[in-house]
């Protein structure tokens, strides 16, 4: 796919990494059988020990945990999309494609869609998708960075306690501003950076390469479902 890309002159950005909350031991077919049996046993002890994500509410700073909410919804509407955005790029797509993309009534893939709410007031959305013993943000948009960091610590408090059992959780982030508070409510960055290519059938894209406040979101196009069967 990559060399497709490479020939159609699309262009590869970087920044973008997965940031980690209790990431999960996952064997590889391809490793030896003793650290295969390793990596189920120390994932078994971690699973009957990781801490709820609900007891580390107090990690998220008092302003974002006691300025914004999480509220589940069912149905996606027009004002669950933020007004303004403090991002210089994002997925700022319409409801019809959200709610075509992201079904919360789907049989396939488990969504679980939340408002962000700012006092009450809509401010965005989070998408969260169910994976075996963890939480995935598929997909977010804010009307502010603390509106998108607190609307997704408290859904995925929200979500942890929908599923019944503490859970990983994992989002992707090339935002300094966003990263900064994921790593105070405990998420740890990949080393490893995932190359982003974008283009037009035309050609490459004019973007410049500053990805430092861009929102990048993990569930784009088929990347989520293509991870469910490697990194996840």
């Amino acid at each position: 796919t990559h060399r497709i890309l490479r020939g159609r002159k699309w262009t590869f950005f970087h920044g973008v990494r997965a940031w980690w909350l209790d990431r999960p031991y996952r064997a590889r077919e391809d490793e030896p059988l003793w650290r295969r049996a390793a990596k189920h046993a120390a994932e078994a002890w971690r699973r009957g020990s990781r801490p709820s994500l609900a007891s580390r509410a107090d990690k998220i700073p008092p302003p974002i945990r006691e300025r914004y909410a999480a509220e589940r919804r069912s149905e996606w509407s027009e004002e669950l999309l933020p007004g303004s955005s403090p991002f210089s790029f994002r997925f700022a797509a319409g409801v019809d494609h959200l709610a075509w993309r992201y079904p919360t009534n789907s049989e396939l893939v488990d969504y679980r869609l939340f408002a962000i709410t700012d006092g009450g007031r809509p401010a965005g959305y989070v998408v969260l998708r169910v994976v075996e013993d963890g939480l995935v943000v598929a997909q977010a948009d804010a009307s502010s960075v603390d509106a998108l960091a607190g609307g997704v610590f408290q859904s995925l408090v929200a979500g942890e306690a929908a599923v019944g059992k503490a859970t990983w959780a994992v989002m992707n982030c090339c935002s300094h501003e966003i990263g900064e508070r994921l790593r105070a409510f405990g998420f740890v960055a990949e080393e490893r950076e995932h190359p982003l290519a974008l283009g037009t059938a035309a050609g490459p894209v004019d973007l410049g390469t500053d990805t430092s406040s861009w929102l990048v979101n993990r569930d784009w196009a088929d990347i989520g479902f293509i991870a469910i069967g490697t990194e996840l």
